[in-house]
């Protein structure tokens, strides 16, 4: 044990350098240090400063992840074998998951904090740059127990080699109390204060060590270590010394540094502005008081509350030019910030009308903070999904069984031996880019296919189910008697459920048919001419902006 402790303690101090950026990134997001410092070695204090928390970082982070919270998840299960009923697939992955939720919500497997996978998962790519999980799904007493566990990735230190994930470990801070209550079989542990613990996995066992103390080792027979520890592919992929620190980038890669500088330019604005009223001076010295002496201490001048000598007397230091350069310098910062981080647009405060085709780039540029943190997900989950299956068709071989209640639902397990492809799909919902696109998808058609408008332009889950709807609702236009019949029977369908109207409805359309209604399902409707098509639709949003659109005009 004393063997593997010491590699899990040098890989944690390899892995410091990423550890110190996850710090200095929470305290961006939480403003820990509210006190504006100089930049002297070591920085001071500044003496009469106020400090402005901004809170532009919390807002980028939050816009992010309700972004990414609120994106649509389509899981799509393919195989080549064409009777395999790939939904009951789905309907089975999508248990285990509801689930594992359910198991979350309650605070088990999550140290007693109340959320759910998804929320959890997206803040660690967004804060962290990474996400990592156990998966440990087991029997007790007959009952499958769905313990996914979510670990900050800050506090992971894990090891690699040939055959994978060598073992992971989780180092947390717990009280002496709640550390007896969870392990109350454990000796010569001390009776107070807070005690480091690491939960450890193997390929063999788990093992969790209080400081250097081991108060559970239980074996396992998974055969790998059952965990997940996903990056996403930001930021450094060098071999230099100092790259490790920006490996797996969180959301601030190209804000980081800006940040505390707008921070530290608002502050000294609004400490300039203090100085209306406490105002910097600079002392008149007269010949008679050029004795030599040093000018009196700048805060006790400053302070409103004391009389100065009025000998000479002090007159305010101009820094007109000063706020000249801070409105050049906020405005620099702020250009930056917005390259870097999200728009005016994204945060909602942007009013200004705007073609499709900005509106498209702005989505574009979006990507480039969603899409790594999305593929990032979708890898995990899918992993994790893997695992869950392996390690439940592992369980019920084990007890001879066939079938499993999952979340209230009985399934037939047998599917899941079959060969299939999975994967997940992620879109992020934005009514705004939605009415853009559609927008461009108007301009297009007749000139690109359908299928390639549903499936490139609109970005549609399935545009081959969209255009077989398509076909069926034109078929309404061009053939005027399916649309009489699908009337007809939705007619039916309501009479047949005691709605009055809708019975003398159908009774005054099959008169003035001079059918019956068995006519009607057997699809016997009197011929009638064919309409005219409607006309195409208009975008809602103009293609390009005037700028653009009249330089086509020309």
């Amino acid at each position: 044990m004393s063997t593997l402790l010491s590699e899990i303690q040098e890989k944690e101090n390899e892995l410091a350098p990423v550890t110190r950026r996850m710090d200095a990134d929470t305290e961006l997001i939480e403003v820990s240090e509210r006190v504006l410092m100089d930049t002297g070695n070591p920085p001071a204090k500044i003496p009469n400063s106020i400090y402005v928390p901004l809170n532009d970082i919390k807002v980028f982070a939050t816009t992010v992840e309700s972004f990414l919270f609120d994106s649509d998840e389509q899981i799509e299960v393919t195989s080549e074998d064409e009777n395999l009923d790939t939904a009951e697939i789905e309907a089975i992955i999508g248990a285990m998951w509801d689930a594992v939720d359910s198991r979350w919500s309650q605070g088990i497997g999550t140290g007693g904090r109340q959320f759910t996978y998804k929320p959890f998962t997206f803040q660690q790519t967004t804060r962290r740059g990474r996400t990592s999980h156990i998966c440990a799904f087991r029997f007790e007493n007959g009952v499958l127990v769905p313990d996914l566990r979510g670990w900050d990735s800050r506090y992971v230190a894990y090891r690699m080699d040939e055959k994978g994930l060598k073992w992971k470990s989780y180092l947390t801070t717990r009280s002496a109390s709640t550390v007896r209550d969870e392990y109350p079989d454990a000796k010569n542990l001390p009776d107070a204060g807070d005690l480091q613990v690491r939960n450890i996995w193997t390929r063999k066992e788990n093992i969790v060590l209080v400081g250097e103390t081991e108060v559970l080792n239980v074996p396992h027979d998974y055969g790998y270590v059952p965990g997940v520890y996903q990056t996403v592919p930001l930021g450094s992929m060098t071999a230099d010394v100092n790259s490790r620190a920006y490996e797996g980038e969180s959301i601030f890669l190209m804000i980081r540094d800006l940040f505390p500088e707008l921070v530290r330019l608002a502050s000294y604005i609004q400490t300039l502005n203090s100085k209306e009223v406490d105002h910097a001076l600079q002392e008149k010295v007269v010949p008679e008081d050029m004795d030599g002496n040093p000018p009196p201490d700048h805060d006790a001048v400053t302070d409103p509350r004391r009389v100065t000598k009025t000998t000479g007397g002090f007159t305010p230091i101009p820094i007109g030019e000063l706020r000249a350069m801070a409105e050049w310098l906020h405005q620099m910062l702020e250009t930056r910030m917005q390259r870097g981080g999200l728009s005016n647009f994204d945060m909602g405060t942007f009013n200004q009308a705007m073609s499709a085709v900005a509106l498209i780039r702005i989505g574009s540029g979006r990507d480039r903070v969603y899409s790594p943190r999305l593929s990032t997900y979708g890898l995990a989950k899918i992993n994790l999904t893997r695992m869950m299956i392996k390690q439940i068709l592992h369980e019920v071989e084990k007890r001879k069984i066939k079938t499993l209640k999952i979340n209230g639902q009985t399934y037939d397990l047998a599917i899941l031996k079959t060969e299939y492809k999975l994967d997940y799909k992620y879109t992020i919902k934005d009514p705004t880019l939605d009415v853009a696109q559609q927008s461009l998808a108007v301009s297009q058609k007749g000139i690109i296919p359908k299928l390639s408008i549903l499936r490139d332009t609109l970005k549609r889950k399935d545009p081959d189910g969209d255009i077989r709807e398509l076909y069926s609702e034109e078929a309404e236009v061009f053939f005027p008697n399916i649309k009489r019949k699908r009337i007809l029977k939705a007619l039916a369908e309501k009479a047949e459920k005691g709605d009055e109207d809708a019975q003398q409805d159908l009774d005054i359309g099959l008169a003035e048919l001079g059918i019956s209604i068995d006519q009607l399902y057997a699809g016997n409707l009197p011929p009638v001419q064919p309409q005219v098509p409607e006309p195409a639709a208009e975008p809602m949003v103009d293609l390009f902006d005037n700028a653009a659109s009249n330089m086509t005009r020309q």
